[in-house]
């Protein structure tokens, strides 16, 4: 699999969670300069390749969590690397990685696509130099060990303000650890009002107890930002599967899916009785709409950008739920875009020319 393939299929997901009194400073591009290039460097001749840019950022007071999308058959490693003098930690599912001096690293391999939520800990306020890695094979941990013990541990990232410049004779980067400029990393901030005690229990109850009502008065949107508080508290499974339902009531389809395969990954040990709801909604949720577009003789019509079948008096093709883009194009070469709702298993039907019209 190529570089731009994986690509496709391997995103990492940065997610900082903090408390009332911090604010989530947003995660910064850091340079590979001469302080991380030989990391790179290591790994691409491991067969591992970087997911996405070096990032700098702090540590909130309940740590970082690092969701990695990894393809079926492939590994997954994260690195962490702190200022000297500061232990950094990266775990999942409790499993801790192994450290060294200043620097901490974990690799996971999986059988099927996945969703990896990496923990990384230090203390609050340490700047941290972070990359995630995607290979076909265990060993980036041994990679990472052969070049630590060829050298002494790899500096602190440089300082937001003065990134040093390489000297001269430094090479450039290899090929293969070069990474594409198109950005492939989300950050999301929840930005919740958690306590900042040891009770966080008790914060996600009381979130999770305004969502509840929210969702009793309809108030959706409510809902789904107290929910998402709550689980942001505490990662229980019952307020994901909530929030993934209300999600899909409000016709954010694609973010219900892509929340039932987290809740999937996530709490693997869900009950029996649950994980059968998460499938059954899953397959209720891949189950193509039937979008039919209202249309004159000579119309050509396009779904998403692709060019569909036009009859008599309509055009109609299947679709997976979610939002979906409309252009329909007359004999005169006069243009209507409309986008419609799609709806899973069920039809929906659209007059672009009662919508927006041509210039």
């Amino acid at each position: 699999m190529t570089f731009f393939e994986r690509s496709l299929h391997a995103a990492l997901l940065w997610t900082l969670t903090a408390c009332a009194g911090s604010r989530p400073v947003p995660p910064r591009e850091l340079p590979p300069t001469g302080r991380l290039r030989p990391i790179d460097a290591a790994l691409a001749e491991a067969g591992y390749e970087r997911v996405d840019d070096w990032m700098q950022a702090p540590v909130p007071p309940h740590g970082l969590s690092l969701v990695v999308e990894v393809p079926a058959h492939q590994c997954a490693a994260v690195l962490a690397i702190a200022p000297e003098h500061r232990r950094v930690t990266v775990t999942l599912a409790r499993r801790a990685g192994p450290a060294q001096g200043n620097v901490g690293w974990l690799e996971s391999c999986v059988e099927q696509a996945a969703s990896l939520p990496f923990q990384v800990s230090s203390t609050p306020g340490t700047e941290l130099a972070l990359a995630a890695y995607v290979g076909p094979s265990a060993q980036a941990h041994e990679t990472i060990q052969r070049l630590l013990a060829s050298a002494s541990a790899p500096p602190a990232p440089p300082p937001e303000t003065a990134a040093p410049s390489p000297p001269p004779e430094e090479p450039p980067p290899p090929p293969e650890a070069t990474v594409q400029n198109e950005r492939r990393v989300r950050v999301d901030f929840l930005n919740t009002e958690c306590a900042e005690t040891s009770d966080l229990r008790a914060s996600a109850r009381a979130r999770y107890e305004e969502a509840r009502q929210a969702l009793r008065e309809g108030d959706l949107e409510a809902a789904a930002a107290g929910m998402t508080e709550s689980y942001a508290c505490v990662p229980d499974g019952t307020t994901l599967f909530n929030l993934a339902g209300i999600r899909a009531r409000q016709g954010q389809y694609e973010e219900a899916r892509r929340l039932y395969r987290e809740l999937l990954t996530r709490h693997p040990n869900l009950p029996e009785a649950r994980r059968r709801e998460v499938e059954a909604a899953l397959g209720r949720l891949r189950e193509p709409g039937r979008l039919r577009v209202r249309t004159r003789r000579g119309d050509r019509v396009y779904v998403n950008g692709v060019q569909v079948r036009v009859g008599r008096r309509r055009a109609s093709a299947r679709v997976m739920p979610g939002r979906a883009k409309i252009v329909l194009v007359d004999a005169e070469d006069q243009r209507w875009t409309v986008e419609a709702d799609v709806r899973p298993g069920r039809p929906t039907e659209v007059d672009p020319r009662q919508g927006s019209g041509p210039p």
